[in-house]
C-alpha cells in the first residue's frame, strides 16, 4: 500500500488500483528487511515494512525495491498490480526524465 508520502510522490501518486484502502493489488508476501534504511518509504508491504524506498543523494537519485515478488503482479496473482506502470515511473524518476 502507499504511504502518506507515496500518495503524493510522482512515482506512486495515482497508481492504478491505489485509490482504495487497501489498494486493488495482490499481496506482497516477502519483503527484505534493511537495517537503518535511508530514504523515504513510498510503499509498504507485509507487516507494514518498507517496500519501496526513494532518496536523493548528491545530484543523483536512488531507489530500493525491497522484494523479489514483483512477478506475482505480472502473472496476475490475486488480480496482479500495476507493475509496468510502477517500474516505468521508477525508471523515469531515477533518470530525472518526465514520464
Amino acid at each position: 500500500r502507499l504511504t502518506e508520502l507515496g500518495q503524493r510522490h510522482p512515482v506512486t501518486r495515482g497508481l492504478d488500483g491505489s485509490a482504495t484502502e487497501p489498494p486493488h493489488w495482490s499481496r506482497w508476501f516477502r519483503t527484505i528487511g534493511v537495517e537503518n534504511p535511508e530514504g523515504e518509504a513510498v510503499m509498504k508491504g507485509a507487516d507494514n515494512r518498507p517496500l519501496l524506498l526513494l532518496d536523493r543523494k548528491g545530484e543523483g537519485r536512488v531507489g530500493m525495491f525491497l522484494s523479489d515478488q514483483g512477478w506475482l503482479w505480472a502473472r496476475g496473482f490475486e488480480g496482479g498490480g500495476p507493475h509496468v506502470q510502477l517500474y516505468r515511473r521508477i525508471a523515469h524518476w531515477l533518470m530525472k526524465e518526465p514520464e
